[in-house]
């Protein structure tokens, strides 16, 4: 049961939008979206199926669609963003918004259907039993799982060898968004993460600043339509962007220390 139901105004950098509040202690899904008005319900319908129990916050990501329309329509609370921010500021807007509610722990996933709802059972228990900060779905536990294209495995592959060069821990998949993370991760990375691409960068700082990773193995679905956040030109920004970003994480934590 929802202990109370309210409506507020929040501010967001210089954008208002507005958002039903829900009070409860309970585990909450959060959904950045842009544009995902075709791919969106049938996510949602698969989360309430396989996971009754948990709140679906859907942040809007300044879309020109009706993913905000349909994401209601599919019983899910929406949080709107008035221009496009970029991912990881509509993640950190729903950190917030799940902080704010005290929800234990936040399943992250995408919009686009490519995360499996199936896998959320199991990272809750993971998650729970192994008594660990995070747990990442993995594309490449299980061999065979992942067959993306051979340049976007080589990217992960080097990703994941500087991941554990910098900490010394071995993460399969270290650019994974399909997470589950409970309050203390969410609380630290609230204002502590890319405003873009939330990335290798992320899990080297989480563990680097001492939280602990899980990972379970995940199965990834196609798309079905619309367009991936990474393609073209802007892959050639994702792989500067992320690693100048490690390159930031590490010269801080050294000036730190």
């Amino acid at each position: 049961m929802l202990e109370r139901i309210r409506r507020r105004r929040y501010r967001n950098y210089s954008d208002l939008y507005f958002i039903e509040e829900t009070v409860r202690k309970g585990i909450l899904a959060i959904m950045p979206a842009f544009n995902e008005e075709n791919n969106i319900s049938s996510v949602l319908a698969d989360i309430h199926t396989i996971a009754p129990d948990i709140d679906v916050l859907v942040v809007d990501d300044g879309s020109k669609d009706k993913t905000r329309i349909v994401a209601r329509e599919n019983g899910a609370y929406v949080l709107r963003l008035s221009i496009n921010m970029g991912y990881g500021a509509a993640l950190q807007a729903g950190y917030k918004y799940a902080l704010k509610n005290k929800y234990n722990a936040i399943v992250q996933l995408d919009a686009d259907g490519q995360h499996d709802p199936a896998d959320i059972p199991t990272m809750l228990e993971k998650l729970n039993n192994d008594h660990v900060d995070v747990v990442i779905g993995s594309r490449f536990m299980e061999k065979k799982t992942y067959k993306g294209p051979l340049g976007r495995r080589l990217v992960i592959g080097m990703f994941r060898l500087i991941a554990k060069i910098i900490t010394g821990k071995t993460i399969t998949d270290p650019t994974s968004g399909y997470q589950v993370l409970n309050s203390r991760a969410v609380n630290f990375l609230k204002d502590s993460m890319p405003t873009d691409f939330p990335d290798t960068d992320t899990i080297i700082l989480l563990l680097l600043s001492g939280f602990t990773i899980g990972e379970i193995p995940a199965h990834m679905r196609p798309r079905s339509s619309g367009t991936p956040m990474v393609t073209g030109f802007r892959s050639i920004y994702y792989l500067y962007k992320i690693s100048l970003s490690i390159l930031v994480t590490l010269l801080r934590r050294n000036k730190k220390q």
